[in-house]
């Protein structure tokens, strides 16, 4: 599922994944369009950056898993920043996923590296 609007800060395309996507066509998005694709990864990206500076801001929580390096391979590949990691935030304000007492960040909102700077704010909060 995708959206496209048109904002004032330009267009911008948001996709609803839940990974893995096997089989799924690929949709090609216009290069200048702003891009969020936001969903449970089911992978953590950790809190070290060391190699991946321009797609993980440093700020994430716990350790990297196979899955998280899949996210991050995506990020690389495609220039997109993982936003979580780029705002200093509680953990409280992370953790999308607790159980067993684990507490972890799974689920990601990644957009276009050059449109980081539109956003200034990431964090989770509560349901109801």
């Amino acid at each position: 599922m995708a959206l496209r609007l048109d904002t004032k800060e330009g267009y911008w395309t948001l996709t609803s994944v839940y990974a893995p996507q096997t089989g799924c066509s690929e949709h090609d998005i216009p290069e200048g369009d702003y891009l969020s694709i936001a969903g449970d990864m089911n992978g953590h990206v950790g809190s070290g950056r060391r190699g991946v500076e321009r797609v993980h801001g440093g700020k994430g929580i716990g350790l990297i898993n196979p899955d998280g390096e899949r996210i991050l391979d995506l990020a690389i590949a495609h220039d997109l920043a993982v936003c979580s990691t780029f705002f200093a935030k509680r953990a409280s304000q992370k953790v999308t996923y607790a159980s067993g007492g684990r507490r972890t960040e799974v689920d990601h909102i990644l957009v276009r590296r050059a449109a980081l700077k539109a956003g200034r704010d990431v964090k989770v909060t509560s349901g109801p």
